[in-house]
C-alpha cells in the first residue's frame, strides 16, 4: 500500500500537511484563516484521496489551527485530535463552550493511537514557555513494509527530537529561519523555532546515525521574512559537503502558500 504526503500550506502564517493511503487520510494542523479557503481545501483533497479521517492538531497557535478552521471542522462533522492541554487551550481561546455545537474533539493519549490507516505517536517538542507543542511519528497499517514518517516543526532544542528521526523514511522538519535574515529583521520569538543551521545538523546527526538514509525530506514551516527555501535547502547542503557525506535523499522546501510536489513514500 502506498503512502503519500503533501505540505498544502507551510510558513509562519498558516500551516496543514496531508497523509494519504488508498482508504484513508489525515490532516496534520489546518492553519486557515478564512472559512471558504478552508472548505475549498478540504474538497479538494477529498477528491484526490476519497476521505479524511481527521486533523491531528499539533498546538493552539493560530497559524496551526485557526477559528476558521475549527468553524469548518465542526460543520463538516471531522474529528480534531489533539493533547488534552491543547484542547483546553482551544476551547479558552474560541470560547467553543459558548457554540451552539462545538467541534468533535477527541484528546489523545501520550502513547500511539490511531486514525483511520495511521497509527500516530506523539512527542512532545519544547517551544515557547507556556505552548504544549507535539510532533509526531506516524506509520500506516497495511503497507507491504513498514514506513516511519516524522513530522516536527515548531521546536528549537533538537537533543530530544534527535532519536526519532533515526531511521525515518520519510521526514517533514522545521527550517524556520536564516540566521543573516534573523538580524535584519529581528524577531524575539524566532528563539523558540529551529534555524536553517541547526535543522541541517540534526538532519546530519540523524542520517549519520541511519542504517539508511531516508527517501525524501522537506523542510518546513519557513519564515516569510526571515528565510527562503534555497536558503534553507543550501544550508543543509553546505554542512553535508563540509562533513564529507552525500545527500542520498530528495530534499525540498514546502511553498508558503501553495502545495508542495507528492512525495510517495
Amino acid at each position: 500500500m502506498a503512502i503519500y504526503f503533501q505540505s498544502l500550506r507551510s510558513s509562519s502564517s498558516g500551516n496543514c500537511l496531508v497523509l494519504w493511503t488508498a482508504t484513508s487520510s489525515i490532516l496534520i494542523d489546518c492553519g486557515v484563516k478564512v472559512q471558504r479557503e478552508c472548505a475549498d481545501l478540504l474538497d479538494a483533497h477529498r477528491r484526490r484521496a476519497g476521505t479524511l479521517d481527521g486533523v491531528i492538531v499539533s498546538h493552539a497557535h493560530g497559524d496551526h489551527v485557526t477559528r476558521a478552521s475549527l468553524r469548518v471542522l465542526q460543520r463538516e462533522g471531522i474529528r480534531i485530535h489533539a493533547h488534552r492541554r491543547v484542547l483546553r487551550l482551544l476551547r479558552e481561546r474560541h470560547g467553543l463552550e459558548d457554540w451552539n455545537r462545538a467541534p468533535d474533539l477527541e484528546p489523545f493519549p501520550a502513547g500511539p493511537f490511531e486514525v483511520g490507516d495511521f497509527r500516530v505517536t506523539p512527542m512532545e517538542v519544547p517551544h515557547a514557555p507556556g505552548v504544549p507543542y507535539f510532533g509526531f511519528v506516524i506509520t500506516a497499517r497495511g503497507a507491504r513494509s513498514k514506513r516511519t514518517i516524522v513530522v516536527c516543526t515548531d521546536f528549537h532544542d533538537y537533543g530530544g527530537v534527535l532519536p526519532h528521526f533515526v531511521d525515518a523514511d520519510f521526514i517533514f522538519v522545521e527550517a524556520n529561519h536564516d540566521l543573516q535574515l534573523l538580524r535584519q529583521h529581528p524577531n524575539p520569538n524566532s528563539r523558540y523555532h529551529l534555524n536553517n543551521v541547526k535543522t541541517a545538523s540534526l538532519l546530519h546527526h540523524a542520517i549519520r546515525q541511519s542504517a539508511s538514509p531516508p527517501g525524501a525530506v522537506m523542510l518546513g514551516h519557513l519564515s516569510e521574512e526571515r528565510n527562503r527555501r534555497p536558503l534553507a535547502i543550501d544550508e543543509v547542503r553546505a554542512l553535508f559537503e563540509r562533513r564529507r557525506t552525500d545527500i542520498r535523499f530528495d530534499l525540498d522546501a514546502a511553498p508558503a502558500h501553495r502545495a508542495s510536489a507528492i512525495v510517495e513514500i
